[in-house]
């Protein structure tokens, strides 16, 4: 379970890269995901909450 957990944070954190985001939070980068790609649809919120 860790290295998938890593393997997802590691993905989020590129793509936050690519919209100009950065942070090393754990939280900071749910936060971000969660407002940037879930709340606005781009993002399903059944794939947001895995």
């Amino acid at each position: 379970m860790n290295r998938i957990y890593y393997a997802m944070f590691y993905a989020v954190s590129a793509l936050a890269l690519l919209q100009g985001f950065s942070t090393s939070s754990h939280a900071q980068l749910r936060g971000y995901f969660n407002r940037e790609f879930v709340k606005t649809g781009i993002i399903s919120i059944e794939l947001g909450r895995l």
